[in-house]
């Protein structure tokens, strides 16, 4: 599986829709003191989050990093594991990978809960409409289709929150106010997520 020659050089390719985690060990061959390169190749829309090679003594060894993706390690008497972490590239450029809610946007993002309010911002400042949070917990409920009529008069057929403020309304997540208004932009007050969660924890995980 890997090269015998005394300076390898080891291509990882992570199949990103399978696995997020890649690992390999590398046989000794009599290599020891020379020295391995690994090229780490994230597949696309992925970038590699941590690169750790351990000996068979449980110890890590020093990496150095040549750029454009390449490593460089001294290998020691016996084998050793290769291990490489990755994770999507955060699509938006108003998310610090820094911040503490970076790994949140990143989970919505992937699982399908939440979209950017453009094709490059998140917008995290910005406060979360009703349509908005309905349509969060529809996604998290499967997106169950209804096909009672909409009770709302504010709410047209065909916008990106219709299904999402229907389900709403005929499992009793929420309930229209202002007579039979549903006020999709309107922002929601914590007393009104509140009982949205609630509501949908109550049908879901009772």
């Amino acid at each position: 599986m890997w090269p015998a020659a005394r300076s390898p050089s080891i291509s990882a390719s992570i199949n990103a829709e399978n696995a997020s985690i890649y690992h390999a060990v590398i046989g000794g061959n009599g290599n020891d003191g020379g020295t391995i390169t690994l090229t780490v190749i994230p597949d696309e829309g992925y970038e590699l989050d941590t690169l750790t090679v351990t000996d068979n003594q449980g110890s890590q060894r020093k990496l150095t990093s040549l750029g454009g993706g390449k490593y460089t390690f001294t290998m020691p008497s016996g084998s050793v594991t290769v291990s490489a972490v990755f994770t999507r590239i955060l699509l938006f450029v108003d998310v610090d990978k820094a911040s503490w809610y970076a790994g949140a946007v990143r989970y919505v993002y992937d699982c399908g809960l939440m979209n950017g309010t453009d094709t490059d911002r998140f917008s995290p400042d910005s406060t979360a409409s009703r349509a908005m949070i309905a349509t969060v917990l529809w996604r998290m409920a499967g997106s169950p289709v209804v096909s009672d009529a909409l009770p709302f008069a504010d709410v047209a057929d065909g916008t990106w929150y219709t299904e999402s403020a229907r389900w709403a309304s005929v499992v009793g997540i929420v309930g229209g106010y202002r007579d039979d208004a549903f006020g999709p932009d309107d922002a929601v007050t914590r007393e009104q997520l509140a009982a949205m969660l609630m509501r949908f924890v109550e049908l879901y995980n009772p």
